[in-house]
């Protein structure tokens, strides 16, 4: 993966930048995880909406965070913020917004 994602990455940090990977889940605290065999929930998320902890300090989670600091960090292929544009959920502005 890594080595495509150098490939097609061009303009690395500049604003027509364009990127070869994007490592974001929604909400990638909690996404992250499953790709490592671990959940930052609790089975009383799921079911009550609300549980009094998180599994955050779990070896699967940490692991899945350690992937991605590493991942994207020292390489070139991810942007260090998100693009102002494009279909990323931040990127779009309610109707209010742009009033």
């Amino acid at each position: 993966m890594l080595e495509y994602a150098l490939k097609m990455t061009r303009n690395w940090g500049k604003p027509d930048g364009q990127y070869g990977v994007y490592v974001g889940l929604w909400p990638g605290e909690t996404s992250l995880p499953y790709l490592f065999g671990g959940d930052a929930r609790l089975p009383e998320h799921y079911t009550n909406a609300i549980a009094p902890s998180t599994r955050f300090n779990t070896p699967e989670v940490i692991e899945s965070h350690q992937w991605r600091q590493d991942f994207c960090s020292g390489t070139r292929f991810t942007p260090i913020r998100l693009p102002s544009r494009g279909c990323h959920p931040s990127s779009r502005r309610s109707p209010a917004a742009s009033r």
